[in-house]
């Protein structure tokens, strides 16, 4: 019986540690394309943005792409998701000399390039990038995340077979009721709470969220200073009015 119950514990053990490795391990990538990974996020929110490669059919040694945020639902959305700003990682299937350039410049739109000495055809994470999602959206809305003028090189700088490529969607959650000028509280008042937040701010003890910087900035110059702190104060005081 103890021999039983010995083999018998050998086996629930090896199943799972077995369970773990597999869910622990990549899922299947269709081969021979590059493609997009749905995600969902909430209004005002910082989100990343993945794109994958499947085995290549042809090795390459850099990759070329434009990822393009358009509109789907709502009807009538024109706001944009935005790149941020230090927000782009190479993805493990190149390796870690490889060289990057990411340009953000234009909103609803990030263009990425990569080189490696090394020739790759994954399957793997081709690149991570993050983009803040617009804070205005009062609703649940969608943007079609479209990878478009891909150029694959191999080693000597000659374009590769081309890969199929797959699009993606941005799902958004509603956000929360419209920002007020100088309520960082989100209370709907301005009073001298929301002072107190925008000072620790101002004197780098917090870190402003994309609401604080949209309700704090009140000299609109992009940031939280004791300048807005000040104009803060005078209108929880019925001085002035934001």
């Amino acid at each position: 019986m103890k021999r039983f119950l010995a083999v018998l514990s050998a086996l629930l053990a090896s199943f799972a540690a077995a369970s773990i490795s597999s869910a622990q391990q990549t899922p299947p990538l269709p081969a021979n394309t590059i493609f997009v990974a749905s995600s969902t996020a909430k209004a005002g929110e910082t989100v990343d943005i993945s794109v994958w490669a499947g085995k290549q059919n042809t090795a390459f040694n850099g990759i070329e792409f434009l990822l393009k945020f358009t509109p789907v639902s709502p009807e009538g959305l024109s706001s944009l998701p935005t790149g941020v700003e230090g927000g782009f990682k190479v993805g493990s299937v190149f390796p870690a000399s490889a060289i990057w350039a990411v340009n953000i410049d234009t909103p609803g739109e990030v263009r990425v390039a990569i080189a490696a000495a090394q020739a790759i055809n994954g399957p793997g994470p081709i690149a991570t990038v993050a983009v803040r999602v617009p804070s205005d959206i009062s609703t649940k809305a969608s943007y079609l995340v479209e990878i478009r003028e891909v150029i694959l090189s191999d080693e000597s700088g000659n374009d590769v077979t081309q890969a199929t490529l797959i699009n993606g969607t941005l799902d958004v959650e509603a956000g929360g009721p419209p920002v007020v000028k100088g309520d960082l509280s989100g209370d709907g008042l301005v009073r001298v709470n929301d002072a107190t937040k925008a000072l620790r701010i101002a004197v780098n003890i917090d870190k402003p969220t994309e609401r604080d910087l949209k309700a704090g900035d009140v000299n609109g110059d992009g940031k939280i200073t004791v300048l807005d702190v000040t104009l803060i104060l005078r209108a929880a005081l019925g001085l002035i009015k934001l």
